[in-house]
């Protein structure tokens, strides 16, 4: 349907709803609402709070978002995420035209959140026709009232917000990658980032064993020690430390439930040369000693792995 306000260009605002069913509200996504707006310089918006998600794709002028600690411009060639929830402002700087929807779902905040922490509310993709494209499927949809099925339109929406979370251009502080100068780094650049983190990522998930220092990570993925610290940060929203120490704990905990390891074994199969260093740190994680841990998870009569050969716990 289209829709007339004040601020908005005439005959340009269309908003087409969706009306989700019990089922569909139990896929992890459902879109609520879906439209293209062209906004005249000077719009304005404020709002107390609305429990759903926007994404919106901007294709001309520029545009402003105050949500949170956020006050930002979104320029054409940009998306904008955000949970609605606390209170925001929209509003137009110059005359700008977006296609955008409104959605929900049990996942919905959390990916939200995970896109917001690593990228920011407003996203330059590298790559931006993916996303877009699945953005104008979902406004196709529902303004043609094309039928489909409820866990298809989930996966859209998904596959939507997989491209803002995996092409946005990121920097250290969680916003847009930047070069020394402050001008956006796209293509090339980002992808090394990316794919320089996800080296170090492999291989900490490969040789827990193995210790590595900030100084080593970061000649893995070409980088400066401050820079690799700042962009593994805002690719996995923990430190290197914390990565490392999660990656040994989770194998530990492996080792500790399905093998016959002494706790010693498996303090050094994680890197730690001292079994009283590894007591410690798995309490500190877990919160209980590696052998109060494997009690609570033992089975009255288990089978561990010996070698690769399944044998009865003695």
């Amino acid at each position: 349907m289209r829709f007339e306000a004040k601020g908005l260009v005439p005959g340009t605002a269309e908003a087409f709803p969706s009306m989700p069913t019990g089922y569909a509200r139990s896929m992890p996504f459902y879109p609520l609402r879906a439209g293209t707006i062209t906004f005249e310089p000077g719009y304005l918006l404020r709002r107390k709070a609305l429990d759903e998600i926007i994404v919106a794709y901007f294709d001309e002028g520029t545009y402003h978002l105050r949500i949170g600690d956020v006050d930002e411009d979104i320029h054409a060639g940009q998306f904008m995420i955000a949970d609605l929830s606390q209170p925001h402002v929209f509003s137009s700087v110059t005359r700008s035209r977006d296609v955008y929807m409104h959605f929900s779902g049990p996942m919905a905040r959390m990916y939200c959140s995970l896109i917001t922490r690593r990228s920011g509310n407003v996203l330059t993709l590298d790559d931006p026709e993916p996303a877009v494209a699945e953005l104008r499927f979902v406004y196709d949809t529902l303004k043609n009232g094309t039928p489909i099925d409820d866990v298809r339109m989930s996966w859209h929406i998904d596959t939507l917000l997989t491209e803002l979370a995996t092409r946005s251009v990121v920097r250290s502080d969680g916003g847009h990658m930047a070069d020394a100068n402050g001008r956006p780094v796209r293509g090339f650049a980002a992808s090394a980032a990316a794919e320089g983190i996800a080296r170090v990522k492999a291989f900490v998930l490969n040789h827990p064993e193995q210790v590595m220092d900030l100084t080593a990570m970061a000649a893995m993925a070409n980088m400066s020690k401050f820079h690799f610290a700042k962009t593994f940060k805002a690719f996995t929203g923990v430190t290197p430390h914390q990565y490392v120490v999660g990656v040994r704990m989770d194998r530990a905990k492996y080792l500790l439930c399905y093998t016959g390891d002494t706790v010693g074994a498996v303090g050094r199969a994680c890197g730690f040369a001292q079994t009283s260093n590894f007591c410690m740190a798995f309490k500190a994680a877990v919160g209980v000693t590696p052998g109060e841990y494997r009690a609570r998870t033992a089975g009255s009569d288990p089978v561990l792995i010996d070698n690769g050969r399944g044998r009865a716990a003695e």
